[in-house]
Formats: structure tokens, sequence, C-alpha cells
């Protein structure tokens, strides 16, 4: 009986001190995770801070122009001094509190070392020039009155050209030859970049430059203009007249799918393109519907106007002694741009220069490019098409043999 009396006690103090060893172990884990998420607590505080610090650093760069701003002692490692801020542009206000401008540190004004006054120190600001190398501006002090000078006047008058389809009303001058150039009225509208001669928009007449012309002679056009007459005036100048036939479009709500128009089966404005075989990539089982061409301008009483309207008429007038090409155009497209499915003569004169001076790359190196050397797919989307950049290389190359 003792014996096991024994037993039972050194058993029981065994699980004592388990249990005490435990405790200890669950009071030192939970001081130490207490520790862990203080110093993570501290380490994301420090993090916020600096982080702001950085925030209010750059912030400032902007508002140290006005002084408004106090750079921070101290954060971020940085120390901020006199020496560290006059390395920032500064303004005139800049100057009348005594910041050196960029132009006055490291070397003294002419002034100074021959003690005659510059006038042209004495103008308010610097003219100094922006980051993109544009023109240069002119910065004032605020107690100065907002006037501008004869030469900035000058500039702020003269006209910005900008790409897009702006066209350009041009009137000729009445002492030119009418021989070689062809006068224009006032109310004659000349598109003056390329894009709104391929495109062409609204009642415009224009030059066809030769860069426009396709290989057998034509001129290239963006929309699927369909040629229905052609006659010869009295001094042999040839006309050609088309029309406009619109774009086909997936029937499905929302779907941005389309195609062009195939050429109807008679030679008749206004008359219905051939059925396309093909259907939407994405809905197979819609038809694709025609969405007629209507923002044509309206008939006169001698001819027929059409029940949803007439389509926009495209008129060529090709010269007998083989001079550039007139284009008139009536009326404005209410439909969208339909897909090209042949290249611009612009877009393979630059293809083909890309083959010239890569004659080692295939058709495929050629069409997706790399980081140096732009592919054929900026220059235009109908190059997807492996089979054309092949057989457009091909004919380069054997135009070029060397």
């Amino acid at each position: 009986m003792a014996s096991d009396n024994s037993s039972k006690s050194d058993s029981d103090d065994k699980r004592d001190d388990q249990n005490s060893q435990h405790q200890q172990w669950l009071q030192i884990c939970q001081q130490y995770n207490l520790q862990t998420a203080q110093a993570n607590r501290q380490d994301a505080v420090a993090a916020r801070q600096r982080a702001d610090a950085v925030v209010e650093y750059y912030d400032g760069l902007i508002g140290l122009q006005n002084r408004d701003f106090v750079p921070p002692q101290g954060s971020l490692g940085i120390r901020f001094n006199q020496e560290s801020t006059s390395a920032l542009p500064t303004t005139s206000s800049n100057q009348s509190n005594g910041i050196p401008s960029r132009g006055q540190r490291g070397s003294k004004s002419s002034a100074q070392k021959t003690g005659k006054s510059n006038p042209k120190d004495s103008r308010s600001g610097n003219n100094r020039r922006d980051s993109k190398g544009g023109r240069s501006r002119q910065s004032s002090p605020r107690s100065s009155s907002n006037t501008l000078s004869d030469t900035d006047e000058e500039e702020v008058a003269r006209p910005v050209r900008t790409g897009g389809t702006k066209k350009k009303r041009v009137i000729e001058d009445s002492s030119a030859d009418e021989s070689s150039e062809r006068k224009t009225d006032d109310n004659d509208i000349v598109a003056d970049d390329s894009d709104s001669r391929i495109w062409p928009n609204e009642t415009c007449e224009y030059l066809v430059p030769e860069e426009q012309l396709n290989g057998t002679g034509t001129v290239y056009f963006g929309w699927p203009f369909y040629q229905i007459a052609t006659w010869n005036k009295s001094d042999q100048t040839k006309i050609r007249k088309s029309y406009c036939l619109g774009i086909m479009e997936c029937g499905e709500e929302g779907c941005d799918f389309a195609l062009r128009p195939h050429n109807p089966e008679k030679s008749k404005l206004g008359e219905k393109p051939r059925d396309h075989r093909k259907t939407c990539l994405l809905h197979s089982d819609r038809p694709l519907v025609w969405i007629p061409c209507i923002g044509g301008e309206r008939a006169t009483s001698r001819q027929k106007n059409l029940p949803g309207g007439n389509p926009c008429i495209l008129q060529e007038e090709q010269p007998p002694d083989g001079g550039l090409v007139l284009v008139k155009h009536f009326g404005t497209h209410k439909h969208r741009r339909p897909p090209t499915e042949k290249a611009s003569p612009e877009s393979l004169r630059e293809m083909e220069r890309m083959v010239l001076e890569n004659p080692h790359l295939g058709p495929a190196a050629l069409r997706a490019g790399n980081r140096s050397r732009k592919g054929l797919l900026e220059v235009d989307p109908t190059f997807a098409n492996l089979n054309r950049v092949k057989n457009q290389r091909r004919r380069t190359i054997g135009k070029n043999p060397s």
C-alpha cells in the first residue's frame, strides 16, 4: 500500500511540474507575442512617417516656388539647408527672397564684373526652356501687371498647327498662272493632311498627291467607293463618279465586328451590295446587316432621291496631260469607318523601306518587331495577314536584288 501511495504522489508531482512548465511557456509566448506586435506596430508607424515625409517633400518641390513650404528637418535622413533648396527651379519670388537663380549661381553676372547695368538683366523674370524643349517661357513677379511684350503677343497670335482631320480653307492668289494651278473659290475646302485625303468627309475639294496613287495609277481611298459612271469633258478631262457603299455590321447589339461591303451586281446608285458569305467571328448565328451611307446631298429636281437618303458622292477629274487628280466629295458619312482590306501606298513604301533595311528578317519577324524596331502591325493593320507580308517582301527583294 505504501508503494502505491508513493507512486501516486510521484505521478502527481510530475503532473504539477508539467503544468507549471506549461504555464511558464504560455506566459513566455504571450510576452513574446506582445513584444513582436509592439515592434511591428512601431515599424508600421515609422514606415507611415517615412511615406508621409516623402509625399510632403515632393509636394514641397512645387510649394517651394512660392516659399509656402518649410522642408522637414531630418526626415528620411535628408538634411535640408539653403544650398540644397537653391538647386531647385526658382522664380522671381525666389529672387526676392535672396535665393540665386540658375543663371546667377557659380559665376558673377556681367553687371557685377563691369560695374554696369545690363538692360537684359533688368527684365522681370528669367527666360528658360521647359523640360520638353519647347519655347522659352517668361515668368513675371506677382506685383507686376499681367502684360505681354510685342514678341509675346506675336507668339500668342501665331496659330499652332495640330494633327487630325482638320481641313484648311485655301484662297489662291489671283495673279497665279491659271495653266499651272487650278483655281479654287472661297467656298472650296482643301484637305491638308493624309488622313483627310484618304478618308474625305463633308463637302470638300482637293488635289491628290502622287503619294496617294496605287501602282496602277488609281487613287487610294479608305471609304468603299463604287464607280457608277465615267465620261470625258470637252478638254479630254476624264471624270469618274462613285458613291459610298456604307458598311456591313453584325446584327448583335453591342458587337463591333464589321466588314467592307462587296460591290453590287449593277452599276446603279443606291444598289444593294452582294451578300457576304462571311459571318461575325463572335456571333456566327447572326447575319451581317448592311448599313448604307445616307449622308449625301439632296438631288436636284431632275434626279431621283433615294427613300432612306442619298449616299456620299465622289468625283475624280483626271487631266489629259497626266497632272494631279482633282477630287470632289459631296456629303457627310454618318457611319463608322469600315476596316481596310489593302494597305495604303504610304504603308507599302514604309514596308519596303523596312525590308531593305533588314533583308535578313523573315515575314513573321517583320510583322512582330522588337524594342528597337517597330513592327508592320504598327504601320498598317492589314499586315496582320502573314501571306500578304510574305508576298510583298518577295516583290520588294525582287525589285532590289542588291
